[in-house]
């Protein structure tokens, strides 16, 4: 089978560590190098941009969340913590579907303690969060911040699709046309993912497994 050819080239990519080429496939960074580019759909010049990877908020309060406040931070991801003023699980996953952001929500309840499986981790269980996303490794989801020298984003790549570039517009809100649905991942557990909770949130969401 041919290999899949990348759908985004970003060349000159500026890094801690220099310059180099990072190549996104079907939301992913397949490729940290010397890029082919043959084929590819369409290749991004990082020159001149610092280029780093999307991190993740740990919002308590979900009432002072602002996705789009987050993303212009160089944030890709939320992760709430439930507590006792919180709002109930539906209403914070409702907060978190209103800006292109990954999410996941962690609880203090032990699994014994609920009726079924609601989708929350546990703050060890999200700790595998990091393994999926915030680093510009090949496998990682690509989230991607592209910085000018004051440190304002130039350009966001979200799930693999450039959803905002100021060289074409400095209208924040086409954030909220570009980035599709299944370019944010909501992380949860396996069983959420298989039973209700993942029929529910399935097309609105990619939803990732990580326990």
């Amino acid at each position: 089978m041919a290999e899949k050819l990348p759908d985004i080239v970003i060349k000159n990519a500026l890094l801690t560590a220099g310059k180099t080429d990072i190549e996104i496939t079907d939301g992913f960074i397949t490729r940290v190098g010397a890029s082919a580019e043959k084929g590819v759909r369409c290749t991004l010049d990082g020159a001149g941009l610092s280029v780093e990877a999307g991190q993740i908020f740990f919002c308590r309060d979900s009432f002072s969340f602002n996705g789009e406040d987050l993303l212009f931070s160089g944030y890709s991801t939320v992760i709430f913590r439930q507590t006792a003023m919180s709002p109930p699980v539906s209403e914070l996953f409702k907060t978190a579907m209103s800006a292109p952001l990954n999410f996941a929500v962690i609880s203090a309840c032990k699994r014994s303690e609920l009726p079924y499986d609601d989708g929350t981790l546990s703050a060890a269980q999200a700790d595998l969060i990091a393994g999926h996303i915030g680093s510009l490794e090949v496998g990682m989801a690509a989230d991607i911040f592209f910085r000018d020298s004051n440190g304002r984003v130039e350009k966001i790549i979200k799930g693999g699709k450039l959803i905002f570039d100021r060289s074409l517009t400095d209208r924040h809100d086409i954030i909220y046309t570009m980035a599709g649905p299944l370019h944010s991942t909501f992380f949860t557990t396996r069983s959420a993912a298989e039973g209700y909770i993942g029929q529910k949130l399935r097309g609105e969401r990619r939803i990732t497994a990580i326990v």
